[in-house]
C-alpha cells in the first residue's frame, strides 16, 4: 500500500485533535521514518505549527461563533492535507 496514513472520516473534534497529535509524535524522531522525509511530507515544524493553529482554532470555536467554526474547519482541512500529502509517495 502506498499510503502514508489515512485519517478516519468521522472523528469528532477532540478525537481528531488527539489523532493528529499522535501522528505527529509518531513521525517525529522515529527511527523507522528517518529524516530527510520524502518531499511530499511536510517537515515536523510545519506539522506542529499546523496542529497548534488547529488547536487554537478549535478552542476559539467553542464559543459557537460561525466565523470561528469556519476558521477551525479550514485549519482542520489544512492539517489533514499536510498529513495526507505523502499518499502518492512510493514506498521502498
Amino acid at each position: 500500500m502506498n499510503y502514508l496514513l489515512v485519517l478516519p472520516p468521522s472523528l469528532g473534534d477532540v478525537n481528531h485533535l488527539a489523532m493528529v497529535w499522535q501522528i505527529i509524535r509518531s513521525l517525529d524522531s522515529n527511527p523507522h521514518f528517518p529524516e530527510p522525509w520524502l518531499a511530499q511530507v511536510p517537515p515536523p515544524a510545519e506539522l506542529k505549527a499546523g496542529y497548534q493553529t488547529l488547536n487554537d482554532a478549535d478552542h476559539a470555536a467553542l464559543s459557537r461563533d460561525k466565523v470561528k467554526i469556519e476558521l477551525r474547519n479550514a485549519a482542520r482541512d489544512h492539517v489533514e492535507d499536510m498529513i495526507k500529502r505523502g499518499r502518492a509517495a512510493p514506498r521502498s
